[in-house]
C-alpha cells in the first residue's frame, strides 16, 4: 500500500493505516511470524511527518492493485473519489512473491510476479485477524486474487483456512468471484459409463513455452488419460494410480508430455505439456470405474497462462476462482454501474461444493481509486470486492 497516498490520511497529516505487514522486507516481523516486517500506525506517522518517510517505513507499493483496493474499500474523499467506509480504519498485508520452486513448477509465463504461496495468504489474514483481536474491532477483508490451482469444491487447505475464518463473529471475508467467465479456462464433461471415453481439446498456439491442466473427478470415480499432439502421436494410457507420475518424450515432435494422478479430496489428473507443438492437443479419458463421470477441467486463470492457450470447448460455468468457492465469505462479482450490465469477463458459479456463486455483483468496471502517486482507473472483480469490503465494514460497525 502506498501510505503517503492522501487517500490515506487524516486531515491533520496523520494516517487512518492502524498497521502494515511487509512479507518482502526482512526486518522487525511480527511475533509467531519470523518474517518480514511490521510497521504500526506510530512509525507509519512518525515517517509522514520526516523529510525523508521511506528511511522510517519503506513499504512501497510497486504493483498499484493494493493501493487501489484499499482506496475503493476505505479511501477517504478527495477531488477524485471516495471509499465505501471513508473512516474505516485500515490493516493491509504485502505478500512475498512465490519460491523459485513453485515459479518453476508452474507454467506462467516468465517475468510472472503475481504467484504467491496459500501459506503466505494464511499467515496474512492470521496477521488481520490477530491486530483486529488487540484492537477489540471488528473486520472485514479484502481478497483481491485467486487461482485455478484446486478442485473448486472448498476443500483445499485456504479454502478450508477461510471457511472457518468465516465462522467467526465479527470477521467477514470479501473475495473476488475472478475474470474468467470469458477466458477460455475451463471445460466439463461426463463419461457416461464404464470403458467410454471422453476426449478434451487444448488449443495451443505458436511460441508457447508450456502448459498444464488440472482434472478434477470424484473419488468413487477412476479415469485414466493419454495425451495425443496435434501431429498424431499418442502417449500410452498408464491405469490410474495414486501419487503416480509419467513423463513421455515425443519421437517428431520436441515436446515432453507429464501426466500424473493424485488422490486428494478428489482425484486429479494432472497433465502438462513442456516445448508443445502449436495445434490441437487431445487428452482423452477413459472411465476405468464409473459412478457419476463427471469432470471438470482447468488452466491457470489468465496472467498465469500464455494467452495463446486455451481450451476449444469452454465452458464458461464453474469459473469462479479459488479462494472465493470457501463456504461462508461473500463472493462478489462485477457490474458496469453506467449501463447496468454484467461484466462480461466476471466469472460464473456454481462452485463444486455445490453453492450458488457469485452471491452478489458491484461496481467493477471503469471504477476510479488511487494508485501510487495518483488516480487511475481499471475494471475486474476485486474492485466490486473491495467496495463490498467497505460496505461490510459500516454493517460491521452498526452491528
Amino acid at each position: 500500500i502506498d501510505y503517503m497516498h492522501p487517500a490515506f490520511l487524516y486531515e491533520d497529516g496523520t494516517s487512518k493505516i492502524q498497521y502494515i505487514w511487509d512479507q518482502t522486507i526482512f526486518g522487525d516481523f511480527p511475533p509467531e511470524m519470523h518474517f518480514g516486517s511490521e510497521y504500526s500506525k506510530a512509525q507509519i506517522d512518525e515517517a509522514l511527518a520526516s523529510d525523508d518517510p521511506l528511511s522510517i517505513v519503506p513499504e512501497q507499493d510497486t504493483n498499484g492493485h493494493g493501493t487501489y483496493l484499499a482506496s475503493l474499500a476505505g479511501g477517504r474523499e478527495n477531488n477524485e473519489f471516495l471509499g465505501a467506509a471513508p473512516d474505516s480504519e485500515i490493516i493491509a498485508v504485502k505478500l512475498k512473491p512465490a519460491s523459485q520452486f513453485m515459479l518453476n513448477q508452474s507454467v506462467a509465463p516468465l517475468g510472472t510476479t503475481d504467484l504467491f504461496a496459500s501459506d503466505d495468504i494464511m499467515l496474512g489474514i492470521k496477521f488481520i485477524l490477530d491486530k483486529a483481536d488487540a484492537l477489540n474491532r471488528p473486520v472485514a477483508i479484502c481478497m483481491g486474487l485467486g487461482s485455478n490451482f484446486g478442485g473448486h469444491a472448498g476443500l483445499s487447505v485456504i479454502e478450508e483456512f477461510i471457511s472457518h475464518v468465516n465462522s467467526r463473529r465479527g470477521a467477514v471475508v470479501c473475495t473476488a468471484a475472478g475474470n474468467e467467465a470469458n477466458a477460455r479456462h475451463h471445460n466439463s464433461g461426463r463419461i457416461p459409463s464404464t470403458g467410454e471415453t471422453q476426449t478434451i481439446e487444448v488449443v495451443v498456439g505458436e511460441n508457447v513455452g508450456a502448459f498444464a491442466v488440472y482434472i478434477w473427478n470424484s473419488p468413487l470415480d477412476i479415469i485414466s488419460a493419454a495425451v495425443e499432439s496435434p501431429a498424431g502421436q499418442l502417449t500410452q494410457r498408464v491405469a490410474f494410480e495414486a501419487n503416480v507420475t509419467f513423463q513421455r518424450s515425443l519421437v517428431l515432435e520436441r515436446s515432453v508430455v507429464t501426466v500424473g494422478y493424485f488422490v486428494l479430496t478428489d482425484h486429479l489428473i494432472f497433465v502438462q505439456v513442456n516445448d508443445p507443438t502449436p495445434g490441437i492437443w487431445r487428452i482423452i479419458l477413459r472411465g476405468d470405474e464409473i459412478s457419476s463421470g463427471e469432470y471438470h477441467a482447468w488452466l491457470p486463470i489468465t496472467s498465469m497462462i500464455d494467452p495463446n492457450v486455451e481450451f476449444a470447448s469452454p465452458d464458461p460455468n464453474f469459473t469462479v476462482v479459488i479462494p472465493a468457492t470457501a463456504l461462508g465469505n461473500i463472493v462478489c462479482g462485477a457490474y458496469d454501474s453506467h449501463d447496468n450490465s454484467l461484466y462480461v469477463a466476471s466469472s460464473w458459479g456454481p462452485s463444486r461444493v455445490p453453492r450458488i456463486v457469485p452471491d452478489l455483483v458491484a461496481p467493477g468496471v471503469n471504477v476510479g481509486g488511487a494508485v501510487p502517486g495518483g488516480h487511475g482507473v481499471f475494471s475486474g472483480t476485486s474492485a466490486a470486492a473491495a467496495i463490498t469490503t467497505g460496505a461490510s465494514a459500516i454493517l460491521l460497525q452498526w452491528g
